[in-house]
């Protein structure tokens, strides 16, 4: 008999840990006499509708599929699961993973009729399908499965007995054994995409932040997966399968010490065999910060780590204890990665959570000041309100009274999209039906909470773009940091933009048009009068028909005129903070230190400062300014543009440098002479 297992996603380099651990742990432990057959795991949902992909499951006679359901794929895989079983009655309908919302919705089974079992969503997959497997072989009573929720004859959601998570054995040489998928893996890909092992050391989390849903569950026990199959799976996935990237699933890599001995083994085999080149972690220790500082020195040492991640959610204590957040506290962190920084040249990448109970527009603007300060890569994402995750509470909701919209959220992870492939859904055909508005999952996104208002979150929203690229990508980097040295700090500096500078009649119109457009665009959002997705944000004032991620359109906004922009930055700081006779001199150094197509690597254009502003503390020059950059920031293509007309250069790379995410958008070496 037949296993189909099915986890849409839009990425097809992958490995697919969850069906390698399943299927490997049956084969292990399976009492029965019927030899179950299982089919790589289904992951593209390109099709022309539902009932393709019903088919193309149908077309491989199972006896039970099963669907893991996230947030973006619940939608699509419930409809799939429905024609499916419309087409087969005696096929088994399975689900599970962190979007099974039995316990939230008392109607579950009863608005899903057609789920036949669901794995209960902290439940250990291999132990229930392994026992599923064999009660549909024999007696099915399905009571014995481990982790079991299924229906009463009311539609009622019951549950099997408790299963002792300390007596999992974790299943042998997953990868090993299953080459055949991983060589598949390697041919279907995307062309130079690199597959990617998906890796898990431990399950399950102690901790019980309240924006969490963790498969294995969060304020639960930890189960670690033994030392020796690691690194024998290790070792076999480098050696025999060239896997060239790692990504670390667990919510708290590092926290024993043998997480460091994995590492070490990691950084071993590179030095061997010249890979892996990358290494990523979905959740570092909160509490044993003394091993993560350890692995990230080890990675950086082998050239496997190019920024440093800290998941500090918000600074603000206040903030931390309301939704129980437990870790070291931020300043101790950055101190740490900064020693880090200086010896490897890492940049620093704070992930926060926008929007959190407690935050105000003042602790907003204190934060994003002091991050600005460290010279951090910082990135805020919108809280998605899960509904299997402890802050869906009733009681939380209404403690801090969180108020959310229902809208879609980052269909693709594209920062620039064509408005006819935005609007007629054109990315169903590149990333798959997964994305289509029809069978796409609405996300619950917090906009409101006691502490701040919808008004107050379109602010934020905003300036976490405007703050993104002025500050992450450069373009005002050394401005700010010269500011702060006067008594103008970031925070205040960020605020005053927000408030004074784009409506103080400064921008060009056409400027002033994108901005206040992403303005109203983001009011609209919160206040649900917009159905666009709530992370692209529509081109306005400009030839072309663009949707965007908000800092790609701000970067379009800079570029289209960058001397005007700079020019209403310096009389704005003039008019807002006072003059300062180097300003001039700072402006001049901050508009010709932007990487863009104009720029000639083979005959660079010079220019000349009063003071050499390449250092942390301005020296007086003058000096002469010469970028030497043949690549394009910490990217790895080689700088062509130069060979080409203007014209050329602006359809090709114009928007292609806009949507490029995060890296330094400002010359990485510039040589500097001192005129006598």
């Amino acid at each position: 008999m037949n296993v189909v297992y099915v986890n849409y996603t839009i990425r097809d380099n992958v490995l697919d840990y969850a069906w390698l651990s399943f299927k490997s742990y049956v084969e292990d432990n399976y009492k029965g006499s019927v030899k179950w057959n299982w089919h790589h795991p289904i992951n593209s949902s390109i099709a022309l509708s539902p009932e393709h992909l019903a088919n193309e499951i149908l077309s491989l006679q199972p006896k039970v599929v099963g669907f893991s359901v996230y947030v973006w794929n619940v939608g699509l895989s419930r409809e799939v699961a429905r024609i499916v079983k419309a087409k087969n009655p005696n096929v088994y309908i399975v689900f599970g993973g962190p979007y099974s919302e039995y316990k939230e919705d008392a109607d579950y089974f009863r608005k899903n009729p057609y789920i036949d079992f669901t794995c209960q969503t902290d439940g250990y997959g291999e132990p229930f399908m392994n026992e599923l497997l064999y009660q549909i072989e024999t007696d099915q009573d399905w009571m014995k499965v481990p982790f079991m929720v299924m229906p009463d004859q009311n539609g009622d959601a019951v549950y099997a007995t408790p299963y002792a998570k300390r007596s999992f054995e974790w299943p042998l040489k997953i990868f090993e054994r299953n080459k055949p998928y991983i060589d598949y893996v390697h041919k279907i890909k995307t062309p130079d995409v690199t597959v990617m092992a998906t890796y898990e050391t431990h399950r399950g989390c102690p901790y019980g932040c309240v924006f969490c849903e963790w498969s294995g569950g969060i304020n639960s026990k930890v189960s670690f997966k033994p030392t020796d199959l690691i690194l024998e799976d290790i070792r076999w996935l480098i050696e025999t399968a060239s896997i060239d990237v790692f990504q670390f699933v667990e919510a708290n890599y590092g926290q024993i010490d043998r997480d460091v001995e994995v590492m070490e083994e990691i950084c071993r085999l590179k030095a061997i065999h010249g890979r892996p080149y990358d290494v990523a972690f979905n959740g570092l220790s909160k509490s044993k910060k003394t091993n993560v500082y350890k692995i990230n020195r080890l990675l950086a040492e082998s050239n496997m780590l190019t920024d440093v991640k800290i998941s500090i959610q918000n600074i603000d204590p206040l903030v931390l204890k309301n939704i129980d957040r437990y870790d070291e506290p931020w300043e101790k962190q950055i101190h740490e990665h900064k020693m880090l920084q200086k010896d490897f040249g890492l940049k620093i990448r704070a992930e926060c959570i926008r929007g959190l109970p407690g935050v105000t527009l003042e602790s907003y603007y204190h934060e994003a000041g002091e991050l600005a300060k460290q010279n951090m890569f910082w990135e805020k994402y919108p809280w998605h309100l899960l509904p299997t995750s402890p802050a869906s509470n009733p009681a939380y909701l209404s403690k801090y009274k969180i108020k959310t919209i229902e809208q879609f959220s980052d269909d693709s992870k594209a920062a620039i999209i064509k408005a006819s492939s935005f609007e007629n859904g054109d990315m169903v055909v590149i990333n798959g039906l997964v994305n289509h508005p029809e069978y796409a999952q609405k996300s619950e996104i917090v906009v409101e909470t006691y502490s701040y208002t919808r008004d107050d979150y379109a602010e934020m929203l905003v300036s976490d773009g405007i703050v993104f690229v002025m500050e992450t990508e450069g373009y005002l980097r050394r401005l700010t940091q010269y500011l702060s040295t006067t008594g103008v700090p970031q925070s205040l500096f960020y605020k005053q933009f927000y408030s004074q500078f784009i409506h103080g009649g400064y921008l060009t119109d056409i400027q002033f048009s994108v901005l206040k457009s992403i303005i109203l665009q983001a009011q609209d959002k919160v206040k649900a009068k917009s159905t666009h997705n709530f992370e692209y944000f529509k081109l306005e004032g400009l030839p072309w028909q663009l949707y965007g991620k908000i800092q790609a359109i701000i970067n379009v906004m800079v570029n289209i005129n960058r001397e005007a922009f700079f020019h209403a930055v310096h009389r704005w700081v003039i008019d807002e903070f006072g003059p300062d006779e180097k300003l001039d001199d700072l402006i001049k150094f901050c508009c010709n230190t932007i990487l863009w197509i104009d720029h000639d690597p083979t005959n660079p254009a010079s220019f000349t400062t009063q003071y050499d502003w390449t250092t942390d503390t301005p020296t007086l020059g003058p000096v002469i300014n010469t970028p030497l950059d043949t690549t394009y920031s910490n990217r790895s293509f080689v700088i062509d543009w130069h060979t080409m007309s203007m014209q050329d250069r602006i359809a090709k790379y114009f928007l292609r440098l806009c949507a490029i995410h995060g890296d330094d958008k400002i010359f990485q070496n510039i040589e500097v002479k001192y005129v006598d």
